[in-house]
């Protein structure tokens, strides 16, 4: 963690005269998020401080109004996450209609349905790591699709899908530093710079983010680590390509949750801050995100463009963990595990006219293959703990003897082909689409098995005001 320390409090040193003045423009806004435009990754989007997100994009591959959309769609900004100091997110669930923490984990239900492998990162398909929630420092806006979304993504969950988009560079110098202190040691700070690097041709932005906390619970930690450097090239006008880097590394223990004797329904009955975690337990994990993409406009109103996504994550878990009863046997699992995502997306997109009715079309391809394996070792009974007068102590793990072994994961691959047309006539808006979807699947040790399907969407929506519509 030195290191991480190190890059932390320089770029904290750095950034200080830069907080000042973005101070100085008013309630924490930067100069640059209060311009009509935002470079953002193939599209341009702009916003005013304080408002929720009104536009959309994983939705079309288009920037349409969520008021224009025959799908219920929320967006929570930057600047929404910045001012309510949320830092996982899991902690939007209760600024979002329909959406639920499923458990204490990297794991929520929309309307109902658990989402917890339902993750895109700018509209890829990621692992999601499940047992820890990475900081959320370096996203501009989490969209989240309440209902299916198949015809979008391929195969979803029917509750919901979550879309996570990273900041993108702006075309001014725009700086923030954040730090924060907590109960139970609990330290945070980021920092979130960008601008242009040499005229308007080379943009950059930078995120760095970490994290040092305790818990009022024997044994529990987190500490965490982000780092997200983003580059926009503009080469000649028309022309835009941008590459995005993710890392994140998180130190803690994975927290199972309080114990209690069984049979009694009394609360405190075990000390309030008791933990099964013992000493020299360990839960570890780093991922890595990279993204390219290149949006090329052929003429007014027709572009292209193409997008290239690698994720990598890596976990190393060390935990003892416990059955029944006041006096209970510790168990102790070893696992590692690691995980890789690859992606393409192209599509050709064309906003044009035919007589009264406005046309929106895109039509493409993308592709995703997905690899999993986990290792684990584990034993049984290798000692007991007192709920009631809990000892915590560094344990021989290596006179624990031989233990069970066992490996498991898959591979999947998946690609499909689609088109939509989102059609304006005057208050109405008409959207509709195909997607043909097709996917291989092989768990270890059972055959392979795949299959494909076709998948129609077709909405409508009737603008009643510009702050208000209906739609089926």
């Amino acid at each position: 963690m030195n290191l991480r320390h190190l890059l932390l409090a320089c770029a904290c040193g750095a950034a200080m005269p830069a907080a000042g003045w973005a101070q100085a423009t008013g309630a924490g806004t930067t100069a640059a998020e209060n311009e009509d435009d935002a470079l953002q990754t193939i599209e341009v989007i702009g916003r005013r401080e304080g408002q929720l997100g009104d536009t959309s994009f994983s939705i079309t591959k288009t920037v349409v109004r969520l008021l224009d959309l025959p799908q219920s769609v929320a967006v929570v900004t930057s600047e929404t996450i910045r001012n309510l100091g949320l830092t996982r997110l899991n902690e939007l669930a209760p600024y979002v209609a329909g959406v639920s923490e499923f458990s204490t984990y990297n794991d929520l239900s929309i309307r109902g349905f658990r989402t917890s492998d339902d993750r895109r990162l700018n509209g890829f398909r990621t692992y999601n790591n499940f047992w820890s929630q990475p900081l959320i420092n370096h996203l501009d806006r989490v969209e989240i699709i309440r209902g299916p979304a198949s015809a979008v993504f391929g195969d979803a969950s029917p509750g919901g899908t979550i879309n996570m988009v990273t900041k993108k560079p702006l075309r001014e110098f725009a700086h923030q530093v954040f730090a924060a202190v907590g109960s139970f040691d609990e330290r945070q700070a980021a920092i979130d710079t960008t601008g242009p690097l040499g005229g308007d041709v080379l943009l950059y932005r930078l995120n760095i983010a970490g994290e040092d906390s305790g818990s009022f619970r024997e044994e529990i930690f987190s500490r965490g680590f982000l780092i997200a450097p983003s580059i926009s090239i503009l080469p000649v006008e028309g022309t835009a390509i941008n590459i995005d880097l993710v890392h994140t590394d998180t130190d803690s223990v994975l927290d199972r949750g309080q114990p209690n004797i069984l049979g009694t329904n009394a609360l405190r009955t075990v000390p309030r801050g008791l933990s099964v975690s013992q000493p020299g337990d360990f839960f570890d994990t780093v991922s890595t995100s990279l993204t390219a993409t290149i949006d090329q406009r052929i003429v007014e109103g027709v572009r292209v463009a193409a997008a290239y996504s690698r994720y990598w994550y890596d976990e190393k878990l060390d935990e003892h963990g416990y059955a029944t009863d006041e006096i209970i046997d510790l168990y102790y699992l070893t696992r590692q595990s690691d995980a890789s995502v690859e992606s393409l997306t192209t599509y050709l997109a064309a906003d044009f006219a035919t007589g009264a009715i406005g046309h929106k079309l895109v039509a493409g391809f993308d592709y995703a293959r997905r690899r999993n394996i986990y290792f684990d070792a584990y034993t049984d009974t290798i000692g007991q703990f007192d709920l009631t007068a809990p000892e915590y102590f560094e344990r021989d793990i290596a006179s624990y003897g031989p233990l069970i072994e066992d490996e498991y994961g898959g591979l999947l691959r998946t690609h499909g082909f689609y088109i939509n047309n989102q059609m304006a006539i005057g208050p109405i808006q008409l959207l509709v689409g195909l997607r043909h979807d097709r996917y291989r699947a092989q768990s270890f040790g059972l055959d392979r098995e795949g299959g494909s399907a076709w998948l129609p969407r077709a909405g409508i929506v009737y603008n009643i005001n510009p702050d208000s519509s209906i739609y089926a």
